[in-house]
C-alpha cells in the first residue's frame, strides 16, 4: 500500500524544522494511532532526503529524490523507517512543496528501547531525574545526566538511531550555581515533559512482556510496609506482592492497565491491606506509553481498618 503526504518547508533542505504538512491519508492517522496530522508531525524524529537533489532542484525547480522519515508510534513508543519518493518543487519565495510517497514502512524490533524512553519520561514527569531543555545546532533537546541512566551498548544504538546524542556536556541549574554533568540529549519530539502531581508515593510500571514494577517510591515501606525497590532492579509484580494481593491485581488492575491508552487516566479507590490493617487508597495511573504507566497514590486519613491478615498489596 502507498501513502502520500503533501508537506511544505520554508528551506530548500526540506527538514524537520521547518515542516509542515497539507494533507494525510486518514487511512495513514489510523495506521500509526495518530489523532490528526499535527500528531503525526510531532511523532517524525528524522528526515533525510538523497542529498544530490538540491542542486538538481535549485536549478529546475523540481525534482524527484528518495527519503525516508523515523517515526515513532505515539502509542507504542516502536520506531520505523518509512521510505519515501518526493516529488519537490522551489518556489521563487524559496518555499518548498513535497509530494511524499510513502512506498514502504520498516517497524523496528526495538522493545528495549521502547521501556526505556518509556520509564525515561515517568521519571522526569514525576520530577525525580534532573533534566533541563536545551539547543544544540539549532535543534531543540532535553538533556538528562548519564549518571542517572543504564545505557546498554542495544540501548545507545537505538537512541542514535532516534537522532539522540550520547556524552554531551550540559550545564544545569542548581540551588547554589551551576553544575555541568556529561547528559543524554533526547529531540523534544521524543517524550514529553509535562509534570506529574504527586506526593512523593508512586510508582513506575511496564506491562510487557509481562506486568513488571521498575521503581516504587521510598515511601511505600513507610506507608505499605513493603519494601522500596530501587532503579535498576525491577520486580515481577508475582514476587512483589502476595498471592492474596496478586489475585486481587489481577482481576481488577490490569486488565484496565492494558487497555489504556498514551496518556489515558484511570482513578480509583483501593483497598490495600498493609501490616496496619487494609488502608483505603486513592491511585491515579497514567499511562505514559502502552508499555509503560506512572501510578501515584494518595493515603486516605483515618480509614484504615485493622486486619488479622497480615497480606499484603
Amino acid at each position: 500500500m502507498e501513502f502520500t503526504v503533501v508537506t511544505h518547508h520554508t528551506d530548500i533542505h526540506s527538514g524537520l524544522k521547518d515542516m509542515g504538512i497539507l494533507s494525510i491519508p486518514e487511512v495513514l492517522l489510523v495506521y500509526t494511532g495518530c489523532r490528526d496530522k499535527q500528531q503525526f508531525a510531532e511523532s517524525i524524529v528524522h528526515i533525510a532526503f538523497a542529498h544530490e537533489h538540491i542542486e538538481q532542484l535549485k536549478q529546475h525547480k523540481y525534482c524527484s529524490a528518495n527519503g525516508s522519515f523515523v517515526f515513532r508510534y505515539p502509542a507504542s513508543y516502536k520506531t520505523a523507517v518509512m521510505y519515501t519518493c518526493s516529488e519537490k518543487i522551489l518556489l521563487k519565495t524559496g518555499d518548498v512543496y513535497c509530494i511524499n510517497k510513502i512506498h514502504n514502512i520498516e517497524v523496528q524490533h526495538d522493545d528495549e528501547i521502547c521501556t526505556f524512553l518509556g520509564v525515561l519520561e515517568s521519571k522526569v514527569r514525576l520530577g525525580i531525574v534532573k533534566w533541563a531543555k536545551v539547543s544544540r545546532n539549532d535543534s531543540k533537546y532535553y538533556a538528562i545526566p548519564s549518571a542517572n541512566l543504564t545505557l546498554t551498548s542495544t540501548i545507545k544504538s537505538q537512541l542514535k538511531f532516534l537522532e539522540c546524542e550520547v556524552g554531551i556536556n550540559v550545564v544545569y541549574k542548581e540551588t547554589e550555581g551551576t553544575q555541568t554533568h556529561r547528559s543524554l540529549l533526547l529531540p523534544t519530539t521524543l517524550i514529553s515533559t509535562d509534570e506529574i502531581l504527586h506526593n512523593g508515593l508512586y510508582s513506575i510500571v511496564s506491562m510487557k512482556p509481562r506486568p513488571t514494577l521498575h521503581l516504587t517510591s521510598s515511601a511505600h515501606e513507610e506507608v505499605f510496609g513493603v519494601q522500596a525497590i530501587p532503579e535498576g532492579q525491577p520486580r515481577d509484580f508475582e514476587t512483589y506482592y502476595t498471592p492474596c494481593g496478586m489475585e486481587r491485581i489481577n482481576t481488577l488492575i490490569i486488565p484496565r492497565m492494558r487497555q489504556m491508552e498514551p496518556g489515558e487516566e484511570f482513578c480509583a479507590v483501593i483497598n490495600f491491606a498493609t501490616p496496619k490493617g487494609i488502608m483505603l487508597v486513592d491511585t491515579r495511573i497514567l499511562s505514559i506509553a502502552r508499555s509503560c504507566l506512572a501510578v501515584t497514590f494518595v493515603a486516605r486519613k483515618d480509614e484504615t481498618k485493622r486486619s488479622t491478615r497480615r497480606s499484603r498489596l
